[in-house]
């Protein structure tokens, strides 16, 4: 993202984010999420998962968090299950970043993918998502769509 978006206002409502390459791409050096470079985006970051392995990516946010507003998201990484390193939210640890009223309905737990090692990252009936109010992805239709499904492509 260029710095010249990164001032546009930005709900982040309602999604999954993964990091399941097995820290395999280099370009995810950097922390996972970067958006927020000099904290004057307002970003809404609500009802979320976030899988990650803090093995890849120590920091989750980086930047400046001015105008975040972050809560019920489900954190989890996979290296350290029920803990986020230190530094994950702007240099501050969960609890601090809590502390300063942000994710306060959020839990670090595991968000009971089906099967996440063979990529199924459909949530399991009993997880802890829906008590947040996530609400199931229907991606049935989700993807290319072509205008002759008599391609061999189709």
């Amino acid at each position: 993202m260029e710095q010249s978006q990164a001032s546009r206002p930005s709900s982040l409502v309602n999604n999954v984010f993964i990091r399941s390459d097995g820290c395999r791409f280099a370009a995810y050096e950097d922390p996972f999420f970067n958006w927020n470079w000099d904290g004057s985006a307002e970003i809404t970051f609500e009802r979320n998962i976030v899988a990650y392995s803090s093995q890849c990516d120590s920091a989750l946010w980086t930047g400046g968090a001015g105008n975040v507003t972050s809560n019920a998201n489900v954190w989890w990484d996979s290296s350290s299950p029920g803990t986020l390193p230190s530094d994950a939210f702007f240099g501050h640890s969960f609890s601090a970043w809590r502390a300063s009223g942000q994710d306060a309905q959020s839990v670090l737990a595991d968000p009971r993918f089906v099967d996440a090692a063979s990529s199924d990252f459909t949530l399991r009936p009993n997880s802890i998502a829906f008590e947040l109010g996530f609400a199931p992805l229907n991606i049935s239709d989700a993807g290319p769509r072509c205008a002759n499904a008599s391609h061999v492509d189709c």
